[in-house]
């Protein structure tokens, strides 16, 4: 038995894949507005990761084959492509059958899994979680990156993200 869905290519910035349960789950990848400067001064924009789910209708359960699948996806994407970052947001909308916003514990999931994932210390997990006020009163997205810890631009990349958590987390709650 398989333990990952098979990933089907959509276009050069787009995939899917298909869970027994008849979920169909997409996967895109963009350019941010935000680089880092690589060392001959040239600009790195850095990559956005957005997983979302095309049909809700079906009832949410627990599936390892997602998560299994969805964390081959990142190792596999960092293997093939010549980054040392990709960048995630973690969904944090209001959900009625809960009556409340559950990115905190998505994050916190998502935190073990890359801890259970990176066994071999290639990568650091960050979030915009520590500009963050208030927890309970925050609505919008959490925001992630995940970053080579052997990267050459590991600094400028850090850099770069606290540059824009500031921006997208901070500054809009105290404005």
């Amino acid at each position: 038995m398989n333990d990952i869905y098979k990933i089907v290519k959509l276009n050069e910035k787009e995939y899917s894949f298909d869970t027994d349960l008849g979920l169909s789950y997409s996967i895109e990848l963009k350019k941010s507005n935000y680089f880092y400067l690589l060392e001959n001064n040239n600009k790195k924009y850095i990559d956005i990761f957005r997983f979302s789910i095309f049909d809700r209708d079906y009832p949410i359960e627990t599936d390892y084959k997602v998560r299994n699948t969805i964390l081959s996806f990142i190792s596999t994407y960092f293997q093939k492509q010549n980054n040392d970052e990709i960048l995630f947001f973690i969904n944090n909308e209001f959900e009625t059958n809960n009556f409340s916003h559950r990115a905190k514990s998505r994050l916190k999931l998502f935190r073990r899994l890359f801890r259970i994932s990176n066994k071999n210390s290639e990568f650091v997990f960050l979030t915009n979680e520590h500009f963050i006020l208030n927890h309970k009163e925050y609505k919008m997205d959490y925001i992630g990156i995940i970053v080579k810890t052997k990267s050459p631009y590991y600094n400028n990349i850090i850099r770069t993200f606290t540059k824009f958590c500031h921006e997208n987390s901070y500054q809009k709650l105290t404005q």
